[in-house]
């Protein structure tokens, strides 16, 4: 597959977000002034150390409610007056980010943000809490990003930090970048079968660490939700891959390899043969006649997943679906004394009121029955929204009389709520695996405009991405890795001669 330079494709470099606007004393260099202080029925105090906060400058603010007594703490800035959005040059109907430092002083919480619009200075809506993902262990300064749309018909807002519930949260910078947040550009629709194709995009590279960990290369459209690029690649040689998409954001996890699987089936690549609508090994069961079913339309690897949908009627009456597997029954085992991981992937199409999803892992012994005090959950999770996402226990020690499990996973709804309480989402790769249990850790990318090849893999294939400028000699651009049923993409940077790209199935 050949590209030509003649047509002048050069795209503009992505970069992150400008230096953040900062909204009136975002940096608290004058202590307190303009940001209201607002609590409520708990313990919180607000102090302004004069150094010590991010850079550029040395002041910060704190929200302390390390009382944990419950209520709530937070400022309002331009003290509590609604900043218009002419005087902050912004644009209703537009989506920006808002960006906020901080750090744990003392707890397990990380603070939070949210937006209240108005209109004539009136309430017109609210986004509600928003509370990031914590990066590291929150100890020292990061900066937290919210990708907020500014909804039609407002032309104000009050910007509003959140506390840390049972913690001291210092912050810093609070501000906006006044860039609007284009849509993003999808990349091209690959269907199973179909020929590689020619991409331009961003080329992403990383500096890999560890020859025993795999890399996970990932995009995020706002620094808070990530989304995998394509399989992992183990060890050292793979240091670059093309995004076709357009994302502001990207990293590299570094992560333990999974050993041995238990389960038996996880991916539901197999059909039961007694029931075409469930995976073999698997049991789908409904309290409520709504049954869980395999599907093939979706998936995040591979060609199936399972669907789990659950809706209440007019009346009111709770719905359940559940897939579970007896381990030991399926012939499956577990290690005594073994570190486990157990997670699954997710994507979560709705969720409704009162619509709860759990999962949980009991351990059986070599009599098939459960050991009492060892069992894991019943734990809540979410699907990514629209998008597959990793859901994971950690690590597991199976206990030392352990010789199965039981694993379930199941969406509910509760009695009364009428056609609102609702919700689906849609599992894939279930796994109990030896190791891999070790927190990722996230590697610095750089990126560049490039061009390349994008094509669809096949879960278990193994496969190596290739670029030649003569179709005589074929240099490397990565190391062998495994096709997860995802895209990948390989290339290099956009200028220069014509080159061809491809990437081999190589037999093992």
């Amino acid at each position: 597959m050949k590209k030509h330079h003649s047509l002048s494709l050069l795209l503009p470099l992505l970069v992150l977000p400008c230096t953040a606007d900062l909204f009136p004393n975002g940096n608290f260099e004058n202590g307190g002034t303009s940001w209201e202080e607002v609590a409520g029925d708990g313990t919180f105090l607000f102090n302004y150390p004069a150094t010590g906060g991010n850079p550029p400058a040395g002041g910060y603010g704190v929200i302390d409610h390390r009382a944990a007594d419950g209520g709530f703490g937070i400022w309002v800035a331009n003290g509590g007056t609604p900043l218009t959005l002419a005087s902050l040059n912004l644009t209703a109907d537009t989506t920006y980010r808002f960006t906020q430092d901080m750090r744990i002083l003392f707890g397990p919480n990380i603070g939070g943000f949210k937006i209240d619009f108005t209109n004539a200075g009136a309430n017109a809506g609210s986004t509600g809490d928003l509370y990031p993902t914590l990066l590291g262990d929150g100890t020292t300064w990061e900066t937290y990003t919210f990708e907020i749309k500014i909804p039609a018909g407002v032309d104000g807002f009050k910007a509003v930090p959140l506390w840390g519930p049972d913690s001291s949260v210092a912050f810093d910078n609070i501000g906006f970048d006044p860039t609007p947040v284009l849509p993003p550009v999808e990349p091209p629709v690959i269907e199973p079968g179909s020929a590689p194709q020619f991409v331009t995009g961003t080329l992403v590279t990383w500096v890999p660490t560890n020859a025993d960990r795999l890399h996970q290369p990932q995009s995020s459209q706002n620094g808070t939700t990530w989304t995998n690029l394509g399989p992992a690649f183990p060890g050292t040689d793979t240091t670059t891959i093309l995004d076709p998409g357009s994302a502001p954001f990207h990293r590299v996890q570094a992560k333990d390899p999974a050993g041995d699987q238990a389960l038996i089936n996880g991916d539901f690549e197999i059909v039961d043969p007694g029931n075409a609508n469930c995976a073999e090994s698997w049991s789908c069961l409904s309290t409520s006649g709504q049954f869980p079913t395999r599907i093939t339309t979706d998936s995040y690897s591979g060609t199936a997943s399972i669907r789990l949908a659950v809706q209440n009627n007019a009346g009111g009456s709770s719905n359940q679906a559940e897939i579970q597997q007896n381990l030991g029954a399926a012939g499956g085992f577990v290690t005594p004394g073994e570190t486990y991981t157990f997670s699954f992937w997710a994507k979560q199409i709705s969720s409704g009121v009162s619509y709860v999803q759990n999962y949980r892992l009991q351990w059986f012994d070599g009599s098939g029955a459960p050991i009492n005090g060892a069992d894991v959950g019943f734990n809540s999770f979410s699907g990514g929204t629209g998008t597959w996402a990793e859901v994971s226990s950690g690590a597991i020690v199976a206990p030392p009389q352990a010789a199965g499990a039981f694993i379930q996973i199941f969406g509910a709804t509760g009695v009364g709520q009428g056609v609102d309480a609702k919700g689906e989402v849609l599992i894939d790769n279930v796994s109990l695996s030896i190791g891999g249990a070790t927190a990722p850790t996230v590697l610095a990318t750089t990126t560049q405009p490039g061009i390349g090849v994008i094509q669809l893999t096949k879960s278990g294939l193994t496969y190596k991405a290739q670029q030649s400028d003569d179709l005589q000699i074929f240099d490397d651009l990565s190391g062998t890795f495994t096709g997860n049923g995802q895209v990948i993409g390989a290339g290099i940077p956009d200028g220069g001669p014509s080159h061809f790209f491809r990437i081999l199935e190589i037999a093992e």
